[in-house]
């Protein structure tokens, strides 16, 4: 009985401290940046030390350096581009240019493109693991294989409804995705066959992350966030979340899960041993396409105002709950300001950027 006691005590101080962690780990608005075309965005990620953001009402990629905190270089006359994928050893970064039905490699020395790989039907969601690029089909009900060694399309993997999002779990050498109409989350071998499905007790499930360490898999699905168990597919636990949430975010070094909505609010959700506690917090724009800087504490997050894309850059407050290694420590916190870049008023060649406008300067990258 006393050593039941210890551990229902032992429960409730670890979820009262993670409540207190994240209670004080707030996002602090730190700059608005103005981005030119009309708003709606998609996939997101880091590579060579810039934001790579797929602008996909714009048909343009764009480049963001979080230092200069200026667009530095675009990819433009797109179709849609959605998913991006990263492929740091190589050097490239590859977009899901979805109403063309390809996709687009860019070189991340200089921001050129040097491929364009044709497919069969439109890719959105793109995801890079054992060196292989695994492509959503949503409308095809499928996921495309990709070696990267080939660069050709390999086999497709019909899933049996839209897959939305990806994950892949190095554990069980597995890529999971959501699917959308069946409400499952499918399993997927190295050798491109479906190993499993888990059924879930909630309906469109789209945003999906992984957490290595604690060995828990979190699925956004209508008002809520399911914690599973990724081996067994138990859920373990359920996390309110505003309606339409559909983007997440696993960051380790905090062990914080962003989950974002179209109305621009950002859920941080922490916790430990099934126990989680959560923060909304609204933003000033609408839009669920965030990226997560782990070492400097910086949170980005595109969407629109007023009907002008916007960039909204954010500090964390408080320390990471189990910093990584090399971690470094936020610098001071800048006064909020808003940075003006040029609009475009015509249409210009793929792989130019518009001209700077008196004061500023928005180069391409050599």
């Amino acid at each position: 009985m006393r050593s039941q006691t210890l551990v229902l005590k032992f429960s409730v101080l670890t979820f009262v401290l993670a409540a207190s962690v994240l209670a004080s780990a707030q996002l602090k608005q730190v700059a608005i940046i103005d981005l030119p075309g009309r708003p709606g965005f998609d996939g997101v990620a880091f590579a060579n030390g810039h934001l790579v953001i797929a602008h996909a009402a714009a048909g343009t990629v764009d480049i963001f350096n979080p230092v200069r905190r200026r667009l530095v270089a675009q990819v433009t006359n797109l179709a849609r581009p959605m998913g991006v994928a990263v492929d740091d050893v190589a050097g490239k970064v590859y977009i899901a240019n979805s109403d063309a039905k390809n996709i687009v490699v860019i070189n991340t020395k200089d921001w050129q493109v040097v491929e364009t790989i044709p497919l069969q039907s439109e890719p959105v969601s793109l995801l890079i693991a054992n060196k292989t690029l695994y492509i959503t089909e949503p409308r095809a009900f499928s996921i495309g294989i990709l070696p990267l060694q080939q660069a050709t399309p390999g086999p497709v993997v019909a899933v049996g409804g839209s897959p939305q999002a990806m994950v892949y779990d190095p554990q069980q050498n597995l890529l999971l995705a959501t699917v959308e109409e069946t409400a499952d989350v499918v399993a997927i071998d190295a050798s491109g066959q479906v190993a499993k499905k888990i059924h879930l007790n909630a309906s469109q499930p789209t945003g999906i992350a992984l957490d290595q360490v604690q060995r828990r898999l979190f699925v956004a699905v209508r008002s809520a966030v399911l914690v599973l168990d990724p081996a067994t597919g138990n859920e373990t636990a359920r996390i309110a979340s505003p309606q339409g949430t559909d983007k997440l975010w696993f960051d380790g070094a905090s062990r914080t899960l962003y989950a974002t909505a179209s109305d621009g609010s950002v859920n941080m959700i922490q916790g430990n041993n099934d126990q989680f506690t959560h923060v909304e917090q609204p933003t000033e724009v609408r839009g669920h396409t965030l990226a997560v800087d782990s070492e400097k504490n910086m949170v980005y997050l595109a969407g629109g105002r007023e009907g002008r894309s916007k960039l909204v850059i954010m500090r964390r407050g408080g320390q990471p709950v189990q910093p990584v290694q090399n971690a470094q420590k936020p610098s001071p916190t800048p006064s909020q300001q808003e940075a003006k870049q040029p609009v475009p008023t015509k249409p210009v060649l793929q792989n130019s950027v518009q001209p700077p406008t008196p004061g500023q300067q928005l180069v391409k990258v050599q």
